[in-house]
């Protein structure tokens, strides 16, 4: 027995401590353990926790089996899917073969119709999935009497873009729109629908709208400014981008727009800046490419090299990042390596005219032919001619060279590129050469090139052009992946 005092040990039967001589006192309620009921409690307990241990194993062990039984009936779904698909295409070609017998189509129109429908679903299976992420936060921000009718508008719109019907979707949306002309959200949602459509029209309303109930709404900004550089307004695009960096300064877009819209405007070290920080935040292949041509047209060949492979890296079919490091190649004389981006380019578009004159002007040339004399002179004249927007007297020039020194890529190689670079519509090459020339990024685009990128003095290899039509191209294709996350 213990004293409650001094803590001295004392026999069970003293009733004062023989320490410091306190009555000893005993706490009832307590009883006292033989060591044979201690190890048999003890012996309990042991048991009692390896039972429980047993049990969680067995339930882990159940689970495992379970998940294991569902992997397996995944696995038999997947292959049962893949035999259905195996067997459709067989089906599918079979009537395919059997059609192109009898006359009824060709392969190509069937292709091309293929190609054409699954790029139309893809999109309005985009559409789905970005109307899903917003639909709840447009109903919470609805304000008005009509909620019910603005709910079933919203459900009529997701049953028509689950059925592959954007159209009639949009339709609905439009006309919950209506009756609430302050959901900021939902009128940016058919405003990015109508810019990705390319109805710049109704698209400029929607965002309009929604900065004016918020103005504070990046995304907004971030649209309304690309929509006003393929509007051709700069200054307006390049305020609204300025203030998108101002709401978020930490986001991709407006750093990578801004950059395409100095590029376009000839401001080239600028547009190197915003473009430097936008890769910085997230690199992206179509910002890299950009940047090299841009340290191309300065006349920084490495850094261009650097650029345009770093494009390649992140996008390995990224065509016009290979055809372009091809002819930065040029400048650098390392034709084997040229000809290789240029036959690369070729084989992932074997299409375009561009990669197919390079091909075929550049295989077997061991060096650049400098320029001299008339034939330099009148590409001089070309170049100052193109970028005063004189499409035809420019082509007359490259025509007159060409006649002087037929053979030298430095003169056939910028006139096939001219040839492609989209003049004004009705516009012809009158010389022997090449047919009509082609429209390919409307009234205000067609034609016209980055300031500043002039071919160097003594002729030396075709300068990296990129039209505003190809900027505008590039910039949207910079948009996506932003769109998609």
């Amino acid at each position: 027995m213990l004293c409650q005092t001094c803590s001295a040990s004392n026999e069970d039967d003293r009733e004062f401590c023989y320490r410091c001589q306190n009555k000893l006192m005993v706490l009832s309620g307590v009883t006292a353990f033989e060591e044979d009921e201690i190890e048999d409690y003890e012996e309990q307990e042991d048991l009692s926790l390896d039972e429980h241990l047993l049990e969680r194993v067995s339930g882990l062990e159940e689970i495992v089996k379970r998940t294991a039984e569902t992997v397996r009936s995944v696995v038999d779904a997947v292959h049962k899917h893949e035999r259905a698909i195996f067997v459709n295409q067989t089906g599918l070609l079979s009537t395919k073969e059997l059609l192109e017998k009898k006359n009824v189509i060709s392969t190509d129109e069937l292709v091309e119709l293929w190609e054409s429908k699954m790029g139309e679903q893809m999109l309005a299976l985009e559409k789905k999935q970005r109307f899903m992420e917003r639909k709840d936060r447009i109903l919470s921000l609805f304000r008005g009497e009509k909620r019910d009718r603005f709910r079933q508008l919203l459900a009529d719109a997701e049953s028509a873009i689950d059925a592959f019907d954007p159209d009639r979707g949009i339709k609905a949306l439009e006309e919950a729109f209506r009756l609430d002309r302050d959901n900021y959200e939902l009128s940016f949602f058919l405003g990015e629908v109508f810019f990705n459509d390319g109805n710049l029209d109704r698209a400029k309303n929607y965002l309009e709208r929604t900065l004016e109930v918020q103005p504070d709404h990046f995304d907004a900004a971030v649209f309304y400014g690309v929509l006003l550089h393929e509007r051709q307004d700069l200054k307006g695009a390049e305020r609204w981008l300025r203030r998108a960096i101002q709401i978020s300064q930490d986001s991709f877009l407006p750093y990578f727009s801004l950059g395409a819209i100095y590029a376009r405007k000839g401001k080239l070290l600028r547009a190197q800046k915003f473009l430097e920080k936008a890769v910085q935040i997230e690199p992206i292949p179509q910002a890299y490419f950009l940047l090299g041509t841009i340290f191309y047209d300065k006349g920084q060949l490495e850094r261009a090299i650097k650029s345009f492979q770093s494009a390649i890296k992140l996008d390995p079919e990224y065509e016009e990042a290979i055809y372009h490091l091809g002819l930065t190649y040029l400048d650098r004389n390392w034709n084997r390596k040229a000809i290789d981006c240029f036959q690369e380019a070729l084989e992932l578009n074997p299409n375009k005219i561009e990669y197919q004159q390079a091909v075929k002007i550049y295989e077997g040339i061991s060096g650049h032919i400098p320029l001299e004399g008339p034939a330099a002179d009148e590409v001089k004249e070309a170049e100052v001619s193109i970028n005063s927007g004189n499409y035809i007297e420019a082509l007359d020039h490259y025509r007159r060279g060409a006649q002087l020194e037929p053979d030298n890529v430095n003169i056939l190689m910028p006139r096939s590129d001219r040839r492609r670079a989209g003049c004004p519509q009705g516009a012809a090459d009158r010389g022997g050469g090449g047919g009509g020339l082609h429209d390919v990024g409307g009234s205000a685009a067609r034609g016209r090139k980055l300031q500043g990128s002039q071919s160097r003095a003594g002729g030396d290899a075709p300068r990296v052009h990129l039209e505003l039509c190809e900027i505008d191209r590039v910039l949207r294709e910079g948009l996506q992946p932003r769109r998609d996350g």
